[in-house]
């Protein structure tokens, strides 16, 4: 699909560096219109985008809103100790929390060892990154947030090259149907929706960070590597492309598990990044089978950081005091609309419930975006089911749980980690063998997943040996016995 929408609109122009907009595009496009939902919030942005580039005003101011609208998302870190100027340069690119908490444990070690760093993050802010980790390492995160400094907003912006890609995009855009895009499985008004209401922001978007970027090299010199954990999407495959055409080295991290074998061609087709680092051993068997790059084992600092403070916690104090059974949903994204319908029926089921002289009280844990779902938060209020925000960490809360439910996602590792048992949605309990001996704690329906709670309830040498298969998994996805932090400087190298 994207394939004929790339070479319709977007072959032929170019962002700075040269950068031609249909690799730039490559699988961005497509997985926005899998995600894509025609809610009202979209169909406005749709219609402000379209009116906007057909109009010779529009798009004379276009470029200018969307300027100030990148530079109130986009915040750019600096820290130096010591020398000014080094070898040791390293850039990192984040454009979600979740990419932020992983990287910020490392940034403070590499500080600490006479790294100049530069951070930058979009749509997302340093102080929800710091509440990300656990206690031991605000104290020094907060140091290096008061350290840095943001110096580079005086980049001078130049729009004629966006001018002249405005005006061929316009003119390709100017088609009374999308008779080119396959039928049925496309919708024409979904498509224009997409493309005026997204992919024009995000193309302006990436010509700044470009220009951020050319302006930052020119005052401090290329880095040693540049550090993202994603470069498919459009703001990591652009660094990646400028970063290849300058001769620096990418390096990816991993920052989620594998859930699903049907998500993995689409995963591995054309990584740019030179190397890539993964959490452990089954991570790496993934990568080294579905990749010629380079796959080295680092660990996660942030994972291990968490993991040593539920381990110094007495996890079973909740246990024996409690008089609540307490059970955290975690919510999907607002597109997996049947997963978080079947949440909402389960938690239905379960609240309120006595099991084992102990009342269930269940909550729902907010995927970034799900807000949208009004309708499953106005449900889940009256049904007087606590409600957390996407902004809060999910390991900060789990202390308060016993169970964690959710579908196949890196919500599983957060469980593992914090000593929680997590139970798996799976509607159709394949036996997948990203699950490895997680079978057991798999449900699929309301009467499944009752029995699964009634038995780590009522049997405690049934939940010691479930405990057991969730440390397994951990250790499996997880390496613990390496130092995270030494790992990383050699992967640096």
């Amino acid at each position: 699909m994207h394939n004929i929408v790339l070479k319709n609109i977007f072959s032929g122009p170019t962002l700075t560096g040269s950068l031609d907009l249909s690799d730039i595009l490559k699988f961005d496009l497509e997985l926005m219109y899998s995600r894509h939902q025609d809610d009202l919030g979209n169909k406005v942005r749709g219609l402000v985008g379209k009116g906007l580039l057909e109009s010779s005003f529009g798009r004379a101011i276009l470029p200018y809103l969307a300027l100030k609208y990148f530079l109130r998302i986009t915040k750019i870190y600096y820290f130096a100790e010591g020398e000014k100027k080094n070898d040791n340069f390293i850039v990192f690119l984040s454009y979600s929390r979740q990419h932020s908490k992983l990287m910020m444990p490392y940034i403070d070690v590499l500080t600490k060892n006479g790294y100049r760093i530069l951070m930058v993050m979009i749509m997302t802010r340093m102080e929800t990154c710091i509440h990300s980790l656990p206690k031991s390492l605000r104290t020094s995160i907060n140091r290096l947030q008061t350290g840095m400094s943001w110096q580079f907003y005086n980049t001078n912006y130049h729009m004629n090259n966006i001018d002249v890609v405005l005006d061929e995009i316009s003119k390709r855009m100017k088609v009374t149907s999308c008779n080119w895009l396959p039928r049925p499985s496309l919708n024409t008004h979904s498509m224009k929706s997409i493309l005026f209401g997204k992919v024009l922001w995000k193309i302006l978007f990436a010509e700044f960070l470009l220009q951020t970027f050319q302006s930052i090299f020119n005052s401090l010199g290329y880095p040693k590597s540049i550090i993202i954990c994603h470069d498919r999407q459009i703001f990591g495959r652009v660094i990646s492309l400028y970063a290849t055409r300058h001769a620096i080295p990418t390096l990816l991290l991993q920052h989620g598990l594998f859930m699903s074998k049907k998500a993995i061609p689409e995963f591995f087709a054309d990584i740019l990044a030179e190397r890539i680092g993964v959490w452990g051993d089954t991570s790496k068997r993934i990568f080294v089978q579905n990749t010629k790059k380079p796959v080295k084992i680092i660990g996660s600092a942030f994972y291990k950081e968490w993991y040593k403070y539920y381990k110094d916690l007495n996890l079973s104090s909740r246990e024996k005091s409690g008089k609540t059974l307490n059970i955290l949903f975690l919510m999907h994204p607002p597109y997996d609309r049947e997963i978080n319908q079947a949440f909402l029926n389960f938690s239905t089921c379960l609240h309120e419930r006595n099991i084992a002289n102990r009342k269930i009280k269940c909550a729902f844990k907010i995927h970034r975006n799900a807000l949208a779902n009004f309708r499953d938060l106005l449900n889940i209020s009256l049904n007087r089911m606590r409600v957390i925000g996407e902004n809060e960490e999910l390991l900060n809360l789990l202390m308060e749980y016993d169970i964690v439910i959710t579908y196949p996602s890196t919500g599983i590792l957060d469980a593992c980690v914090s000593g929680r048992v997590p139970l798996i949605y799976v509607p159709n309990l394949k036996k997948d063998e990203y699950l490895l001996g997680l079978q057991e704690l798999s449900f699929v329906d309301s009467n499944n997943l009752l029995e699964h709670v009634y038995r780590l309830c009522h049997s405690r040498q049934m939940k010691e040996m479930l405990k057991h298969q969730v440390h397994n998994y951990l250790c499996e996805n997880l390496d613990l016995g390496m130092d995270p932090y030494e790992k990383f400087i050699e992967f640096l190298s």
